[in-house]
């Protein structure tokens, strides 16, 4: 069969066209010169796989007689199938072009070898660029690119790669990465058989602040609640979340040159600065913080009023006050009576939430419940409920405001119950029309309907008289009728009736009110001189000592601190009873019968007697608390016991 020429490389780079004839002969026949006749040619290594473009092998050709002997000095033409997948030298070197398969061929006097070259790229690495970003905002992104690459470098690009991420960032599966939080971050481009990593830091920046709190309204010398918060922000708004900058308070606004009060530069903590202590020392309306910081442009706060108080309750263990604009405040033993939302116990005055404007508030002396009257005439109360005492037709207790069933339109409301028991407590209101009403517990007829069944919404009592005030007790209650008539209903006090009164206040076991030419008068138990008539006993009635003339009294006491307290007509407080705590006020360590002054040289307006402490209204409308501390009731930012009157609010 006849033999196409082939045309091959010899050594020298040279075109040589072979007959087939010549190569024919070459097969098995004998060299005419006596030479050895190649048998067959042995290509090594005979297979031969290459994972990097560019990347070389070696090939080395033998040629070999019928024997298997090498036969030395031929010159070998080399070549191969597919120059696109693989060329090889002259001398044999292989060079790996693209993926695939080719077949290398060296070939003398007609013979050839092979080998078979396989070239399949292996991803040795994968680069992600850029390698470091720095990202100054949350919510700041960086488009990352990754390529794989075989180990002489290479690019693959019909690799998959996988996106993930460790630290502050994400990403998504295109390498777009995304800051979350403040640290450093490692992102990883991934294939089968290599990653590559990219280092991304996320170091937020402030570029602004902001009140992320600020008063909608404040008390004169009580430390700002909510706290005022200012946060520092970066270039997207979002706080720094671990911005340490210190921020400075002053007052932008100042309508009555006020002072604030307290510390007033702060540093930030997490990015958030926090003014746990500031408040104004004079009331007005229109001021306005102002906030700055080093590198920052300053930021002002929404404009508020500030406001004294009215007057004050002492309950059990919590105190409320109304300011001036008709807010409620309270502070003290939290159960749900503060009105905040919370149980949180408080040591200095919180808002009662629901934005009400109340014109009177009582503070049960039981540790239950707090009522007060709105400017529409609506009761609301709040706390525990165990006997109705709430009035909202439920036995379900509130940390929150609930309105009292019944669509009465009420003038005042008092918080009573007995000795510290929740359970045993209730609730009396006068109307607008002087008709007075009463509900919770009844087990003494303090609601005064004749019976000894416990109502949880407004039964009226009975009598028929109309009354322009009103004060709970223990298991009773009394209140002002037309004619200066003081009349009592419920428990140990049932029927009782005085004249010539001008105010009552019904206690846990005693009673006191003011007769209408300014002397004091109590009675009832007498165990700790609560009735202020000169002694002691289980029971007994008469004049306060002194000859002090008051324009108001007031009664407390739970377990031992049963006291009373009363304002004079020039604004003098004195207390009397139990002074186990300091309720008293007054410079004596030990309880009295008789009335003492209290201590500091205040003129008071109003006077309230809780279960062991005492409260008090100046005339510039401060408020003042002094006895027992252990719940806070007493307002001042701490738990420690009182023997002479402090600032509620801290200052």
């Amino acid at each position: 069969m006849p033999v196409a020429p082939r045309s091959v490389v010899n050594g020298l780079g040279l075109v040589v066209t072979l007959a087939g004839s010549l190569m024919l002969s070459a097969c098995g026949a004998a060299d005419p010169t006596g030479s050895p006749t190649v048998a067959s040619v042995l290509v090594t290594p005979a297979t031969a796989t290459l994972v990097s473009l560019a990347e070389t092998v070696q090939l080395t050709a033998g040629a070999r007689d019928a024997s298997g002997n090498t036969i030395s000095g031929k010159t070998f033409m080399w070549a191969s199938s597919d120059d696109n997948v693989a060329t090889v030298s002259s001398t044999g070197l292989v060079t790996a072009i693209s993926n695939g398969a080719a077949t290398i061929t060296a070939a003398t006097d007609g013979i050839t070898g092979r080998a078979s070259v396989i070239v399949s790229q292996t991803v040795n690495r994968v680069l992600v660029t850029p390698q470091t970003t720095t990202l100054r905002s949350l919510g700041d992104t960086v488009h990352l690119t990754a390529s794989a690459r075989d180990a002489l470098g290479n690019a693959m690009p019909n690799e998959t790669i996988t996106w993930s991420a460790v630290g502050g960032v994400q990403v998504d599966p295109t390498g777009l990465v995304t800051a979350v939080a403040n640290g450093t971050a490692t992102v990883t481009a991934r294939t089968d058989s290599a990653a590559g990593t990219a280092r991304i830091v996320v170091d937020q920046v402030a570029t602004e602040m902001v009140f992320s709190v600020q008063p909608s309204e404040a008390l004169l010398m009580v430390r700002m609640w909510p706290e005022v918060e200012v946060t520092l922000l970066d270039a997207r708004g979002n706080r720094v979340t671990d911005g340490t900058k210190p921020v400075t308070l002053t007052l932008e606004t100042n309508p009555t040159r006020s002072t604030l009060l307290g510390t007033t530069t702060v540093a930030a903590v997490n990015g958030v600065a926090t003014f746990r202590d500031v408040a104004l020392d004079n009331t007005g309306a229109g001021y306005v913080l102002e906030a700055s910081a080093a590198g920052l442009p300053n930021e002002t706060s929404s404009s508020f009023d500030v406001f004294a108080f009215q007057s004050i309750s002492a309950g059990g263990h919590h105190t409320c006050a109304l300011a001036t604009s008709g807010t409620a405040y309270c502070w003290g033993f939290n159960n749900g009576k503060l009105g905040d939302g919370w149980v949180v116990t408080r040591t200095l005055p919180v808002k009662v939430s629901g934005g009400y404007t109340f014109t009177s508030i009582s503070a049960s002396g039981t540790n239950s419940h707090t009522c007060g009257v709105t400017t529409s005439g609506s009761a609301y109360c709040w706390g525990s409920n165990h006997a109705g005492q709430l009035g909202d037709g439920t036995t379900n207790g509130s940390d929150i405001p609930v309105q009292v069933s019944g669509g009465l339109t009420f003038a005042s409301v008092s918080a009573g119950g007995n000795h510290g028991q929740p359970a045993n407590s209730h609730t009396c209101g006068v109307t607008i029309a002087g008709i007075a009403y009463c509900w919770g517990y009844n087990l003494a007829d303090q609601l005064g309907d004749g019976t000894h069944t416990a109502s949880p919404t407004p039964v009226a009592v009975t009598g028929g008289h109309t009354f322009t005030s009103l004060s709970a007790g223990g298991y009773h209650n009394c209140g002002m009728s037309s004619g200066n008539i003081a009349r009592c209903w419920g428990g140990s006090f049932d029927g009782d009736t005085m004249h010539d009164f001008t105010q009552v206040e019904a206690g846990t076991f005693h009673n006191c009110g003011v007769r209408s030419n300014g002397t004091a008068y109590c009675w009832g138990n007498n165990q700790y001189g609560q009735l202020g008539i000169g002694g002691t006993g289980t029971s007994g009635a008469g004049d306060v000592t002194g000859g002090l003339t008051f324009a108001s009294v007031s009664t407390g006491g739970i377990h031992d601190g049963h006291h009373s307290c009363g304002v004079t007509t020039s604004g003098d407080m004195y207390c009397w009873g139990s002074n186990r705590f300091g309720q008293l006020g007054a410079a004596t360590g030990s309880g009295t019968s008789d009335p003492v002054a209290v201590s500091g040289g205040h003129t008071f307006v109003s006077a309230s007697a809780g279960g062991q402490h005492s409260c008090g209204i100046t005339t510039s409308g401060v408020a003042y608390c002094w006895g027992y501390n252990i719940h806070g009731q007493l307002g001042d930012g701490t738990t420690s016991d009182r023997s002479a009157p402090v600032r509620v609010g801290g200052h």
